[in-house]
């Protein structure tokens, strides 16, 4: 039997959690951020329906409306835009060195959100998908 591997150029959210655990390994957790920022990323534009294709979006505004209109496990993403992606903008913008509890952390409430949105869909309405798109 003639295995092919499926090429993947692009990784999923569950990929870069991955990496994000072989970077915690090797005790890297200024890269285990970007990771999980990435996935985080992902994640949010999968459950939001966001083309992959659109780059840069601005999860701490997402975040926000999703907070703001309580959308289901709000507050996980509330955790995710604290324990995650703030601290990678503070690595990228200010040179913060992440400790160990920072990744423990960080990875925590990765697997938290993804564990609670698996198999499940975000019920957004027409005006929550129109402010989350304004800010792309």
């Amino acid at each position: 039997m003639n295995k092919t591997k499926e090429l993947k150029i692009f990784e999923s959210a569950e990929e870069k959690m991955k990496q994000a655990g072989l970077a915690f390994e090797k005790a890297d957790f200024s890269s285990v951020f970007h990771c999980l920022n990435t996935s985080f990323e992902l994640v949010l534009k999968d459950k939001i329906g966001i083309p992959t294709t659109i780059t840069g979006i601005n999860t701490s505004n997402i975040v926000e409306v999703l907070v703001k209109h309580k959308v289901e496990s709000y507050l996980y993403f509330q955790e995710v835009k604290k324990r995650v992606t703030e601290i990678d903008n503070k690595i990228k913008h200010q040179g913060y060195s992440p400790s160990k509890i920072d990744a423990i952390n960080g990875i925590k409430a990765m697997e938290d959100l993804i564990s609670r949105l698996r198999d499940k869909e975000l019920k957004l309405t027409e005006e929550i998908k129109n402010k989350i798109c304004e800010g792309l």
